[in-house]
């Protein structure tokens, strides 16, 4: 588990900070208008190590590359209840704050629990993995043409609870 590193007063003055800071955005009137719904939960995830293969090609060829790598504490969302884009760009989260599990850190929070399946999240940790792996990919071949194709063999997957403030609504993404 990752404790929360700031109470919830302190995140929603962060938030007004941030409203302050982009006031020309039309987002910035809308959440300080919902300050007071932002909400704490802990979050399910898997941190995965293991080694990974992608297959790289370009859209328009038929040549097909093979690249290797290792991960090293790749995070996984294993809800299916939130915009897994959003929660991507919340990371990387910091190590150093990674704790044994305690009870007494989730006391009087709100944990949302793992509902999705091992396809699903095996699914969801290849499909991450080809998108991290796309930028750079893209300039060794000179295109953002490229089609990989990721393969990760999970050697230590632990489960892991984060922690994020959020402000639920579908009017703003």
């Amino acid at each position: 588990i990752i404790p929360f590193a700031v109470t919830k007063d302190e995140a929603e003055k962060l938030m007004l900070k941030w409203c302050d800071e982009n006031k020309h955005k039309p987002e910035a009137k809308h959440i300080r208008k919902r300050i007071k719904d932002l909400k704490g939960f802990y979050l399910p995830y898997e941190m995965v190590r293991g080694p990974v293969g992608c297959r790289v090609s370009q859209l328009d060829a038929t040549n097909e590359f093979y690249a290797e790598g290792y991960l090293n504490d790749e995070f996984v969302n294993c809800s299916s209840q939130l915009d897994n884009m959003v929660l991507d760009s919340m990371e990387p989260y910091n190590l150093d704050d990674l704790k044994e599990f305690d009870f007494s850190y989730v006391a009087g929070q709100k944990i949302k629990i793992p509902d999705i399946d091992e396809e699903k999240k095996k699914k969801r940790l290849n499909s991450e993995i080809s998108e991290n792996y796309r930028g750079e990919m893209s300039k060794v071949w000179g295109t953002k043409n490229v089609r990989i194709i990721s393969e990760v063999d999970t050697v230590i997957n632990v489960p892991v609870l984060l922690p994020a403030y959020y402000i639920s609504d579908k009017k703003v993404k």
